[in-house]
């Protein structure tokens, strides 16, 4: 098991809050549009970098492991939210990945691949329950 700890500090500016771990810090804020000053990611495509992050690290350790041979690697996430029912609240409600590789590996193995990401990722496995989730792949140029 592994604990995480972030420190989370609200900025008098804007919508901004500032994020510690200990060693890396970041910003998080709204668009103009929603108040905020568009200094950062908001809280959603933070989300979903970290779903992109976590699917690509899980994808490079299976493509070491297994020698494959993949000379480009791309995500391309979608996500939309939607109002909880009953609420004015929104949540994230679906997710599309778009897997891109450039390999010469099978079909069999890039499907492989894909099922490997999604039962391994952190990220996908916290996410899950709650969210459709649609990941496909495509074949790109190196």
């Amino acid at each position: 098991m592994t604990d995480y700890h972030i420190h989370t500090t609200l900025r008098s500016i804007g919508y901004q809050a500032f994020n510690y771990d200990g060693t890396h810090q970041w910003l998080a804020d709204e668009p103009v549009t929603a108040k905020g000053t568009d200094a950062g990611p908001n809280p959603i495509q933070y989300l979903l970098g970290a779903l992109g992050s976590c699917l690509s690290l899980t994808a490079k350790d299976v493509i070491n492991n297994k020698n494959l041979d993949v000379t480009r690697f791309e995500l391309d996430i979608a996500g939309k939210t939607d109002y909880l029912p009953g609420s004015r609240a929104k949540a994230l409600k679906s997710v599309k990945v778009t897997v891109k590789l450039a390999t010469s590996i099978s079909d069999a193995a890039i499907d492989r691949l894909l099922h490997t990401m999604d039962k391994y990722c952190t990220v996908h496995n916290s996410l899950s329950d709650r969210i459709t989730f649609e990941m496909k792949a495509e074949r790109i140029e190196g």
